[in-house]
């Protein structure tokens, strides 16, 4: 209160000014909506979350671990077969090197031993037949 007698009130350094006074701005003061610092442990005060959080990225860090030393084993054993299977095809393929010239001239032996075989089992003489 001031008057026109009184000196006026001295200021106080240390107090906020107070901006509405009225009952509608004092009803209204502390509800505004206010961010609250993060908590790190919220509810029962326990880091139970976080453990099992940290478990279950161990548990997973070790089964892909295991899915990987599969995946290496099973791209070994496909590269073995595929080279065996490339060197068996390469190896008794006509026309295909030494293995392969080597298997198609037995093969011919073969027919010929096996016309040979027939012209003298019918009853012909089997170099007559063979001409």
């Amino acid at each position: 209160m001031s008057s026109q007698f009184l000196p006026p009130p001295p200021e106080l350094p240390g107090l906020p000014q107070i901006v509405d006074a009225q009952t509608t701005g004092l009803r209204l003061q502390g509800t505004l909506a206010k961010a609250l610092p993060p908590m790190a442990n919220v509810g029962s005060m326990t880091n139970v979350r976080q453990m099992e959080a940290e478990k279950f990225a161990r548990e997973m860090a070790y089964v892909f671990e295991i899915s990987k030393s599969y995946d290496k084993a099973s791209k070994r054993v496909a590269k073995a077969k595929n080279k065996n299977t490339e060197r068996y095809s390469k190896q008794y393929s006509k026309g295909t090197g030494y293995q392969g010239r080597n298997l198609s001239s037995r093969q011919a032996a073969k027919k010929r031993a096996s016309k040979y075989r027939a012209a003298s089992a019918y009853g012909y003489n089997p170099d007559q037949a063979m001409r």
